[in-house]
């Protein structure tokens, strides 16, 4: 994954040269490949993570950041053992595989939050 991650990289980079726009580059964040950055699926990122992802982007901004979201944080001593690796592709591999196979995907079947459009403003500020 490494290697197809780097050349996406790259060719984000370039074209952020060529359009001249800010590019907050997340990829080669090392903190980032820690698990306490990571939901249990190990698919998404948990809210400490999505806090060092958006203080990147601010940062790439040229924007504040409270120090606290790129802090980085204590590693786990121990590799997942093999009872936490046979849950984890139970409970999420297998799951996905079957639906990629069947042609399905995890939203079907699932009610929208809001089945209609909603206008959103801005935060209030006071």
């Amino acid at each position: 994954m490494r290697p197809t991650g780097d050349r996406l990289t790259a060719a984000v980079r370039e074209m952020t040269r060529k359009y001249d726009v800010l590019f907050a580059n997340n990829w080669n964040d090392p903190e980032l490949t820690h698990a306490a950055y990571w939901c249990e699926d190990r698919l998404h990122l948990n809210a400490t993570g999505h806090r060092r992802v958006a203080a990147r982007v601010l940062q790439t901004m040229g924007e504040p950041h409270p120090e606290e979201w790129m802090t980085s944080l204590p590693r786990a001593t121990a590799a997942p053992n093999l009872v936490q690796n046979i849950t984890y592709y139970r409970r999420y591999v297998l799951p996905w595989i079957g639906r990629r196979l069947t042609g399905r995907s995890s939203g079907d079947g699932r009610q929208p939050k809001y089945a209609q459009w909603r206008t959103v403003g801005p935060p209030a500020v006071g």
